[in-house]
């Protein structure tokens, strides 16, 4: 049976889902701004960073981060541009 990790993400609270896993050059000063400046920018009010991102079998991914959202947040918003 293929398990999908991030459903079953080590950080991940009731509610939540993941929304993404973003990457950064730790040796590249402009690379963790921007990664920074996106999870800023965000529009979610939920939104939170993780500590350790995971791919979907279960392998660690270096040098990114989880973003988690609440799931009744991303339906909404995803429900507003169905009307």
């Amino acid at each position: 049976m293929k398990v999908n990790f991030n459903l079953t993400h080590p950080e991940l609270r009731e509610g939540e889902m993941v929304l993404t896993n973003d990457h950064f050059d730790p040796n590249n000063i402009e690379s963790r701004r921007e990664f920074y400046k996106y999870f800023h920018n965000l529009k979610y009010s939920s939104k939170r960073m993780g500590f350790q991102a995971y791919a979907n079998d279960g392998a660690i991914l270096k040098y990114s981060k989880p973003i988690f959202i609440s799931i009744v947040e991303y339906e909404s918003y995803m429900n507003s541009y169905k009307s």
